[in-house]
């Protein structure tokens, strides 16, 4: 039986196995072939046979996969093993696909959707996306003009200077403060079409849409995992190996699987209506937010605390279950809380 997305493997995926099996077992695994140079067609052969014939490391191919797949999945010992060149290929290959296929294919999908749109919503949907795509493409290119390269350097100083010394411009602690939840955005949207945008002709196209998105979404926070649980830990024994940083932790273990108990949320679309009814004050609050006033405005403009206006805005996000304010914006033209002239 095929696997849902969502849902784990039932057994970790091991060198004796079959690849047709494992990606019968779990769709996902159909994103990670590319990735590693792997293309259909491979028969009956095994996962091991697979990695001899296409000169993988079957030891590298098991941590990336099962990392992937499995959320309480964490590589221990294993990262010692690990190539780290061969990571940031790999990385890099993944990013290749967003940019390349993934994003592309969404943008086709959505462009249709919104040029059938009334003149209403349609450009506020439509910066919402491009905010997203641009939000998505700025972090890749963050991780490939910054981070990439640092670790490259890191790398070869090591190798050429494993016993020295040296204090880097940068660490990888800046990288973890800006590896956020880029996925915040897609959430919105998500929820847009499931919750928000009127019934209409379009319901193939929505539910298109809508598959491509949990897809990514999935996809997104699969990539993440992999960077926190292997990228991140790898680079940090490397920086406290040469680096004279001293507020490197060490304890990469705990901090890991901290942040896993913390950041990884799954998102909860179902709400009851009695929890999504804003308040008076809260449409009060929404108005002025969508319209650019900053806490400290709507606060002054309604004559409320920040810390009250702050309270509001975590209600209006929780009831809606939408975060972002490109997306709230959609909601309120969507329930005619305001209208395109007030935004102008």
């Amino acid at each position: 039986m095929i696997q849902s997305q969502g849902a784990m493997p039932e057994t970790i995926i091991t060198g004796d196995m079959k690849m047709s099996d494992v990606i019968a077992s779990d769709q996902r695994t159909m994103v990670l072939m590319p990735r590693f140079g792997i293309e259909m067609g491979f028969g009956d052969k095994t996962v091991q046979q697979i990695c001899q014939e296409q000169a993988i490391q079957l030891d590298f191919f098991l941590l990336m996969a099962n990392t992937f797949l499995h959320q309480e999945y964490f590589p221990n010992k294993r990262l010692k093993n690990v190539d780290i060149k061969l990571l940031l290929l790999y990385l890099a290959n993944a990013h290749d696909h967003y940019i390349q296929e993934k994003i592309p294919h969404l943008e086709s999908l959505v462009e249709r959707f919104i040029a059938e749109l009334p003149p209403l919503v349609k450009s506020q949907l439509e910066k919402f996306f491009r905010e997203y795509i641009r939000e998505v493409v700025d972090h890749i290119e963050y991780e490939e003009k910054t981070v990439f390269p640092y670790i490259k350097d890191l790398v070869q100083y090591v190798e050429q200077h494993p016993t020295e010394k040296i204090s880097f411009n940068y660490n990888i602690k800046e990288f973890e403060e800006k590896h956020n939840d880029i996925e915040e955005k897609l959430s919105d949207l998500k929820n847009l079409l499931i919750k928000y945008f009127p019934y209409d002709n379009n319901r193939y196209l929505r539910i298109l849409i809508l598959n491509e998105l949990f897809d990514l979404e999935q996809d997104l926070i699969n990539h993440a995992r992999l960077e926190d649980k292997v990228l991140i830990p790898i680079v940090e024994e490397l920086e406290s190996l040469i680096t004279d940083n001293k507020h490197l932790k060490h304890d990469t273990s705990s901090m890991i699987l901290h942040k896993l108990n913390t950041n990884i949320q799954v998102d909860q679309l179902e709400v009851s209506n009695s929890c999504n009814q804003l308040s008076v004050r809260e449409v009060d609050v929404l108005k002025l937010l969508v319209k650019g006033f900053s806490n400290k405005e709507v606060s002054n403009t309604l004559f409320i605390s920040t810390h009250t206006v702050m309270s509001h805005r975590k209600n209006i996000s929780r009831k809606l279950n939408i975060r972002s304010v490109a997306g709230l914006t959609v909601y309120a033209i969507l329930n005619g809380i305001i209208s395109m002239d007030e935004l102008t």
